[in-house]
C-alpha cells in the first residue's frame, strides 16, 4: 500500500484525539478489513491502539499525545505495511551536500535552512508546500458538487439521478458499488461517469472490464464514443499475439467473463494489480461457490463496480454473495445473514427489511423509472378477457388451487420461486408450463397425492 502525507494537527491531543485531513481519511478508507480497534507504530517502535470516528473525523486513543511527541514535522507519512502494522513516520531528512546542486553556494547557512524546513515538511511563510495541497485536494476532495469528468463526456444526455448516483459511488461507497438501475436508466453511463471522473483525478489507470461475450464490443464502443477511453478487447489480434504478456502490457482491457477466467488467463489476471475492476451482468456472480465468483473474489483491486437489474433471482443468498465481493463483512456471516434476514425456508422471503436495507445503503444503488427526472414514452395498459376452452380451464383453476395451498404451507414442497414462475408460465400459454409440469411430476420433492392430482 502507497505511503500517504498528512498534517500533524496537536490541537486536540489533550483530549486524546486528533482531527483527520483529507489524506490521513483517504488512507484509512483503503483499508477494507480495518477494525473497530487497531495498533499504529511510529520511528520509536512505540505501539498504541486508536480507533477512527468517522462522523467526527477523529483518530482517538489513550496515549495519542506521547506516541506523537517525537515529531517536530508538521506532515507525516503513514502506511501499511506488507504484515499489516500501520507504521507512522518522519519525512526523510537529508544534510545538504554543497556540490549537489553542481553550483557554488554563496549564502550556506541560509540555504541549509531552507532545504531543512522542506526535508521536514515544516510550513513557512512562502508556502512551498501549497502546490502539494492544491494536488491533493484535487484527487481526494470530498467536495459533492462537482465532477471534473462531465465537460470530456460526449454524446450522452446526463440526468440529476446519474450525477448523484456517481457522486455516492466516489465518496459514500468509496469506489466499491452494485449498480441496481432498472433497465433501461443508463447503469453503463454512469459506471463510465465513475470510471472517467477516477482516470482524471490520477486515481485509475489499470482498468478491467468484465462483461458477457456479446457485450464486448459494445462496451469497447461505448467507452470510444462518450468517454475518449481506448479499451483494447482481450479476442482482439493484437492482444492475442502477445500472449499472457498482455495483460501486463495493457492498461485498459475489455474481456468476457468466460474468456477472463480460463486458467492460462486467470493466472495471469491474478498477477496484476488492477485500480478499477468493472462487471456487467453480474448477478452471473450470484454463486460464491463457482469458478466466476472466486475469480473475480481474488482479482487484486482497489476499486471494483457490479452493474446487474436483478441483484436478486432466486435467493437472497444471491444479494448476500454479491455484496461480500464488494465489502467484505458488510452483512457478517452467511449464517448470521440467514437467520437475520431470511425470512422463508426457501430463502426469497425477507426479515428485518428496514435493518438490511441501511446495510444494504452502504454498497447499493438503485434508481427507479418511478422517482428519476425522466419523461418516458407514455404507454395505455388495458386487459382483454377471453375465455379458455374447459379442459385449459380445469387446469388453470387446478394448478392455482395447487399453487395458492403450497403458498400457505410452512415448508411447501417447492419454492416460492417456483410457484411465482409456474404462476407467470400458466398466464403465458399452456406449452410454457409443460416442462415445468414434467419435472415436478419427477421431483421425489412432491408428494405422490399431488404429482397425482
Amino acid at each position: 500500500m502507497n505511503k500517504y502525507l498528512f498534517k500533524l494537527d496537536k490541537d486536540l491531543f489533550d483530549l486524546n484525539a486528533m482531527e483527520m485531513d483529507e489524506g490521513l481519511m483517504h488512507f484509512f478508507h483503503q483499508i477494507e478489513d480495518l477494525p473497530d480497534t487497531f495498533s499504529m507504530v511510529n520511528d520509536a517502535s512505540v505501539s498504541r491502539k486508536f480507533s477512527i470516528s468517522w462522523e467526527e473525523r477523529l483518530l482517538k486513543g489513550r496515549g495519542i499525545k506521547g506516541f506523537f511527541a517525537l515529531y517536530d514535522a508538521d506532515y507525516l507519512f503513514i502506511e501499511r505495511l506488507d504484515d499489516g502494522v500501520i507504521k507512522v513516520s518522519s519525512p526523510p531528512h537529508s544534510k545538504l551536500d554543497g556540490n549537489a546542486m553542481g553550483m557554488p553556494l554563496f549564502n550556506r547557512k541560509q540555504a541549509e535552512t531552507v532545504f531543512q524546513a522542506m526535508s521536514s515538511m515544516k510550513h513557512t511563510a512562502d508556502k512551498w508546500f501549497y502546490l502539494y495541497q492544491i494536488a491533493q485536494d484535487f484527487q481526494i476532495s470530498s467536495n459533492d458538487d462537482q465532477l471534473v469528468c462531465l465537460p470530456y463526456i460526449r454524446d450522452a444526455e446526463i440526468f440529476q439521478y446519474q450525477l448523484k448516483t456517481v457522486k455516492s459511488v466516489l465518496h459514500r461507497f468509496k469506489g466499491r458499488a452494485l449498480f441496481c438501475d432498472e433497465v433501461g436508466l443508463g447503469k453503463t453511463v454512469e459506471a463510465g461517469m465513475a470510471m472517467l471522473e477516477y482516470i482524471m483525478r490520477g486515481l485509475a489507470k489499470k482498468i478491467l472490464i468484465l462483461t458477457p461475450p456479446s457485450l464486448v464490443q459494445q462496451w469497447e464502443n461505448e467507452m470510444k464514443r462518450k468517454f475518449n477511453q481506448d479499451f483494447i478487447k482481450a479476442d482482439d489480434p493484437a492482444f492475442k499475439s502477445q500472449g499472457a504478456d498482455a495483460w501486463a502490457s495493457h492498461n485498459k482491457v475489455i474481456a468476457s467473463l468466460t474468456t477472463a477466467k480460463r486458467k492460462n488467463h486467470r493466472e495471469v489476471i491474478l498477477q496484476q494489480h488492477y485500480d478499477l475492476i468493472i462487471v456487467d451482468e453480474a448477478h452471473h456472480l450470484k454463486n460464491r461457490s463457482t469458478e466466476a465468483w472466486k475469480f473475480v473474489n481474488n482479482i487484486n483491486k482497489k476499486y471494483i463496480f457490479l452493474l446487474t437489474a436483478t441483484p436478486v433471482q432466486n435467493h437472497l443468498e444471491e444479494l448476500y454473495n454479491l455484496t461480500t465481493l464488494l465489502k467484505p463483512g458488510q452483512l457478517k456471516t452467511y449464517s448470521y445473514f440467514k437467520k437475520n434476514f431470511v425470512e422463508s425456508h426457501d430463502g426469497i422471503e425477507v426479515k428485518n427489511a428496514e435493518t438490511l436495507k441501511g446495510l444494504l445503503g452502504d454498497v447499493m444503488i438503485r434508481n427507479k423509472r418511478s422517482n428519476v427526472d425522466v419523461q418516458f414514452t407514455k404507454r395505455k395498459a388495458f386487459t382483454q378477457m377471453i375465455e379458455l376452452p374447459v379442459p385449459q380451464q380445469k387446469l388453470y383453476e387446478e394448478i392455482s388451487t395447487f399453487i395458492r395451498n403450497q403458498y400457505q404451507e410452512k415448508r411447501p414442497e417447492i419454492s416460492h420461486f417456483q410457484l411465482k414462475s409456474l404462476q407467470e408460465q400458466m398466464g403465458s400459454t399452456f406449452t410454457a408450463i409443460l416442462g415445468s409440469l414434467h419435472n415436478l411430476l419427477k421431483s421425489e420433492k412432491v408428494s405422490i397425492f399431488n404429482r397425482k392430482n
